[in-house]
């Protein structure tokens, strides 16, 4: 079909994606804080948000064709 999370899951400070196979896998927040891991056909990535500097972020995935999923927005006061 498209693009899917398979799991999220945040453990000591960190953020834990799996997914189907993507080309990106992108956390966005408020103003211009970003973060990104890029490749071919990754299927998972963990992101440090211990320090993160938003009330809030979401997950974006994207293929090499363009497709993309996110995520609703994860307030980090929800992780405590």
């Amino acid at each position: 079909t498209g693009l899917d999370f398979q799991v999220l899951r945040f453990d000591d400070g960190k953020l834990h994606i799996s997914c189907s196979p993507c080309s990106s896998i992108m956390m966005s927040g408020a103003g211009h804080m970003a973060q990104a891991v890029n490749g071919q056909s990754l299927t998972d990535a963990v992101f440090d948000i211990s320090n993160l500097k938003s009330d809030w972020f979401r997950i974006t995935i994207q293929d090499q064709a363009g497709q993309k999923a996110w995520t609703n927005p994860i307030w980090t006061a929800d992780l405590a």
